[in-house]
């Protein structure tokens, strides 16, 4: 196998494999949404056959407390081949996620590609056994072609026992030839496995708010999509750059809503850059939530940060949308604020990372990829790099402090890159005692080799050091 991505996706880590109690499943996770080849198993399993009719295909998850990242295992069985036979081309990928299904696309052709491909792509549904005890379940899904759409314009909305799909074909579709606000969605409803396409448009009174940084007109790149749920079983395709457009799924009405971004949002510097790296949004409770992270413009001076520190915001705003509702900013703050007097022993471990000098501060590192967490509870995750390594940090927007550092290794990556989503895949996931492994307990961690220590951090500061043996730290993601 010549494909450096591929080679690298063959050795998944062993830190979050393993039992899960009631007590201890997390309500939600930061899982990679790049899979792992790797043919391990646990409660989670669950496989089918592939579109040929004759290999299988097997998933299993690994769920992990935050900070650290979850992750998946994909393997396919091929029948009556050789067994070298490479039958998948490039890690699997989630591409939604949604109670207790999740939308995998696997690639089956001799290239990478992020469109939805007759000839290349297959399209998976996992769906969690549950508490009741129900096995886990993967399902083949008919192939929407000749809709194409690319992998952030899909959403997954969870209907109980049932499910539907909504990818929005937009402006950065390939064979778009729309006229401006006028698109495509296309509807999978679980109960009809069958695929339905509409034309839906934007009202051109709503078109008017819209201000694009990339294009004059209006013009909508589907980034991220999430559920806002409801009644109406509203779907939110959001370009990060530019604002949200709002799909009633159970009104089928052709109309879309235009929802701008924050007008206070700094302006990218490089608009067709991927917007992920520098913004995150989220439904949190009754409330959407919008953040952006900045590097500050660097010194010139050599050093290990090519900036002068970062800059982060949230806002939000009802996830209903009344008219009379607008955004407003919540918490702003700089790497300078984070205050380490109440919870010192943050800073400690994170002057066991490689600098210029041990000054308690975090802005000698690059700074992205934030993620919202999904609880009430202020607290955005990042991506921070120095050299060739890479953690995950959680930070208290509100109370301005450290909460949590963990690990993982950049062999799948280059910089910072999108390399994970939320899912609350985790509340789903029937893991019984006795299956491989071991899920570590609850606790804010900072990872290292085999050798060294695992530090866990309470909430109130207090610190517990426990050897971290058998810790393996490899790769978490790959870029796409």
């Amino acid at each position: 196998m010549d494909d450096p991505v591929h080679r690298r996706s063959l050795h998944p880590p062993t830190y979050a494999d393993g039992d899960l109690a009631e007590s201890s499943r997390p309500n939600w996770v930061l899982l990679d949404f790049r899979a792992y080849f790797a043919d391990r198993r646990n409660a989670t399993n669950a496989s089918c056959k592939t579109r040929n009719g004759k290999d299988a295909i097997q998933v299993t998850f690994f769920p992990a407390h935050r900070p650290r990242l979850s992750y998946f295992c994909v393997h396919v069985h091929c029948h009556g081949a050789d067994p070298s036979r490479r039958l998948v081309w490039e890690p699997p990928k989630v591409i939604a996620t949604g109670g207790s299904f999740i939308l995998l696309r696997v690639s089956t052709g001799r290239c990478y590609a992020t469109v939805c491909s007759s000839l290349i792509n297959e399209y998976y549904v996992y769906r969690a056994g549950g508490s009741s005890g129900e096995a886990p379940s993967l399902e083949l899904l008919p192939h929407p072609c000749p809709y194409d759409f690319f992998d952030g314009q899909v959403g997954l909305l969870s209907r109980g026992t049932e499910y539907t799909i909504a990818a929005l074909r937009d402006d950065s579709s390939i064979r778009a030839s729309f006229e401006p606000g006028q698109y495509e969605i296309s509807l999978f409803h679980s109960e009809h496995k069958v695929w339905t396409t509409m034309d839906v448009s934007v009202p051109p009174e709503q078109q008017q708010q819209h201000c694009s940084i990339e294009k004059e007109g209006f013009w909508h790149k589907t980034s991220k999509a999430i559920t806002v749920g409801g009644e109406h079983g509203t779907m939110a395709f959001v370009d990060l750059w530019n604002g949200i457009l709002l799909y009633d799924v159970f009104r089928g009405d052709p109309k879309l809503r235009y929802v701008p971004m924050p007008q206070q949002l700094y302006p990218s510097r490089r608009p067709n850059s991927c917007s992920s790296i520098t913004r995150d949004i989220a439904i949190v409770k009754d409330s959407i939530k919008v953040v952006q992270v900045l590097m500050k413009p660097g010194s010139g001076k050599a050093s290990h940060s090519p900036s002068d520190g970062w800059v982060a915001a949230t806002w939000s705003r009802l996830a209903n949308f009344p008219q009379e509702d607008s955004w407003s900013q919540d918490f702003k703050l700089e790497d300078s604020d984070i205050n380490g007097d109440n919870n010192p022993m943050h800073f400690e471990l994170l002057k066991r990372l490689p600098a210029d000098n041990e000054a308690l501060s975090l802005d000698r590192f690059c700074i992205g990829h934030p993620m919202i967490s999904l609880d009430d509870n202020d607290i955005v995750h990042f991506t921070i790099t120095v050299e060739n390594k890479a953690w995950v940090i959680a930070i208290d927007m509100r109370y301005r402090m450290l909460q949590g550092v963990a690990e993982f290794g950049s062999e799948r990556t280059f910089g910072i890159t999108a390399t994970y989503t939320q899912s609350r895949i985790s509340e789903h996931l029937n893991m019984s005692p006795g299956t491989e492994g071991n899920l570590k307990r609850p606790g804010m961690q900072l990872l290292g080799s085999c050798s060294k220590k695992l530090f866990r951090i309470s909430s109130v500061g207090n610190v517990e050091v426990e050897a971290a043996d058998n810790v393996e730290v490899t790769a978490a993601a790959d870029m796409i």
